[in-house]
């Protein structure tokens, strides 16, 4: 489960719609935990921002990750979480569905090189 807040702009084109994020994310699986920031680029081939898109991720996450190294008796044996940062870098797809005016409701998926290697996203833009 995670929470994101982003801003963005729409690109229109003759053919199709571009939209460019910055968003600012707080993601947690298990013992992991991931808080960055990335920039998403999705590309739609229509000018409506419905259907199938994809897209693509560039940022960074400051994370912990648990130990997966168990000692005697199932405790931790060098103890704790470990502090880390790693690159967030994705590519995906999603579906797109109008639901007012000027507003969306969206599922996209994603996968890459990333604190959370995949993530699965529902969402509502306007």
């Amino acid at each position: 489960p995670g929470i994101q807040f982003g801003y963005g702009w729409i690109i229109y084109d003759s053919t199709y719609t571009s939209e460019e994020f910055v968003t600012i994310h707080a993601n947690t699986l298990g013992t992991i935990t991931a808080i960055g920031i990335y920039l998403k680029k999705t590309k739609f081939k229509n000018t409506e921002r419905v259907g199938w898109f994809g897209f693509w991720k560039l940022g960074i996450d400051y994370g912990y990750i648990g130990d997966l190294t168990l000692g005697p008796g199932g405790e931790s044996s060098s103890g704790g979480f470990k502090p880390s940062i790693c690159p967030n870098i994705s590519l995906g797809m999603g579906y797109s569905f109008k639901i007012g005016n000027n507003s969306y409701f969206r599922i996209t998926g994603d996968i890459g090189i990333k604190l959370l290697i995949a993530n699965l996203t529902l969402s509502y833009v306007f």
